[in-house]
């Protein structure tokens, strides 16, 4: 019995404790050429072009970095381990624990929140949760009210702070005190991120999303994504339109160590999707992302634990934030691409069938740029569909009378046809419903375009 014991202590040392001084747990920047990253006793420095180590001074791992600018950023790792960098150097701060802390926030640089705990050894696996607030001069205890770890904090204020934990702890400060919250969950909550104080997500294990619409918490089903064993480790976004999460899958376990399926999930303001940006596309890897901070939607980071930073500039591409079979069509640049979207943006989204097929068209988007990158004939099918279209996309977007004539229509069926002819059981489904929809005019219908025969 004393053996299992030991053995439960010992993994959840490894869940909760980041201990290869080589692995990255966390990445906070002021801008997207000021960017700081933690892990183990590391610390790097982005400067717009180039990675470099700094001097942290301590030989204790580092679980957590936020600044209020470049040159008042705060560090947070083991034993209680606090640093401060001014700008030029990094210096040791008094803490007043010994527990560990694991995430740190702070609405300005004399209001900062740390959040950890520490695990009772007589009673193996108990672990308690502590928090610290700064108040520009010192450090101080807070009282928790939790007996469970903590992993993570947010706030969109000094009086709206989130912290979040293990088995499915969801604590919130009103500047005053802290209050549990019910989350309906047991799940280990690893992030938490929002854009204000009614629109905060919390993340973590068996795919758990959470979403706070400032008054109770909600589970977020993510249909295109099989979340089961799959762990989110952290979520940070530029808006409340654009969202990220990452985590991982052990796909399996061996004595030399764990594979990983990594994942990146996006949200556009309507619905969770899978992405592939910074990060390479979906496979099996030895290590596992750990965090995600994003400066924009065309400037995102992210880091695994094996010490690999991934760094993702570029244009937005569709409301998964990944990839976008019209563009691997058209290409990056072409003036069709922002007239689709804007239609998107205006239009579909705002109508119910054109809410359900936006959400298919990105839910199948790797697979739709695949098919289509791969088949140079209906690439150039494609291509000449959306410059079929483009007169009717114009006149949609100037909210005049539409016509699209009948030999368009029957060349969405034909680019639709050869789609199905290579597509997955799943994707297939989907097409053939668009194009019983077309054919019986229900989509035309719906945005009010009207199809000219050649009788007209």
């Amino acid at each position: 019995m004393k053996n299992k014991h030991l053995l439960l202590f010992i993994s959840l040392i490894l869940l909760l404790y980041p201990i290869n001084v080589f692995s990255y747990s966390q990445i906070w920047g002021s801008s997207g050429s000021d960017v700081f990253v933690v892990g183990g006793n590391t610390i790097r420095h982005y400067d717009g072009s180039t990675w470099s180590d700094m001097s942290s001074g301590t030989t204790e791992w580092l679980g957590g970095v936020w600044g209020s600018s470049g040159s008042d950023v705060f560090a947070v790792g083991g034993s209680g381990t606090i640093l401060h960098y001014n700008g030029s150097t990094w210096s040791t701060m008094s803490s007043g624990t010994t527990n560990n802390l694991q995430g740190v926030w702070g609405s300005s640089g004399s209001d900062v929140f740390a959040v950890g705990g520490y695990f009772e050894e007589r009673q193996i696996g108990r672990l308690h949760g502590t928090i610290l607030h700064y108040n520009g001069s010192t450090w101080s205890t807070m009282l928790s009210g939790t007996t469970n770890y903590l992993l993570g904090v947010w706030g969109s204020s000094g009086s709206d702070v989130f912290a979040v934990g293990v088995s499915g702890t969801i604590l919130h400060y009103n500047g005053s005190t802290w209050s549990t919250m019910s989350s309906g969950t047991k799940s280990y909550l690893r992030g938490v991120w929002g854009s204000s104080r009614n629109n905060v997500f919390a993340v973590g294990d068996g795919g758990t999303v959470l979403h706070y619409n400032g008054l109770t918490w909600s589970s977020i089903k993510i249909e295109s994504v099989t979340t089961y064993n799959l762990n989110l480790s952290a979520i940070c976004g530029s808006s409340r339109s654009d969202v990220f999460a990452v985590g991982f899958t052990i796909v399996y376990g061996s004595r030399g160590g764990n594979i990983y399926s990594n994942t990146t999930l996006h949200y556009n303001g309507l619905f969770w999707s899978a992405n592939t940006i910074a990060g390479g596309p979906p496979g099996e890897y030895s290590y596992y992302l750990t965090d995600i901070w994003v400066s924009s939607s065309n400037d995102v980071f992210k880091v695994d634990s094996g010490g690999i930073i991934y760094h993702h500039t570029g244009p937005d591409t569709g409301p998964g934030g990944g990839l976008c079979p019209a563009q691997t069509v058209m290409g990056q640049n072409h003036l069709a691409l922002n007239k689709i979207r804007t239609l998107r943006n205006e239009m579909f989204i705002n109508t119910g069938l054109g809410k359900y097929y936006t959400a298919r068209y990105y839910k199948h988007a790797f697979e739709l740029s695949h098919i289509v990158a791969n088949n140079e004939e209906l690439k150039d099918k494609a291509t000449d569909l959306i410059q079929r279209i483009m007169p009717a996309v114009e006149t949609l977007l100037a909210k005049k009378e539409t016509i699209i004539d009948e030999d368009t229509v029957q060349k969405s069926i034909e680019v639709i046809d050869g789609l199905k002819s290579q597509a997955s059981p799943a994707l297939e489904k989907d097409l053939t419903r668009l194009k019983q929809d077309i054919q019986n005019g229900v989509i035309f219908k719906t945005f009010k375009v009207r199809v000219q025969t050649d009788e007209h």
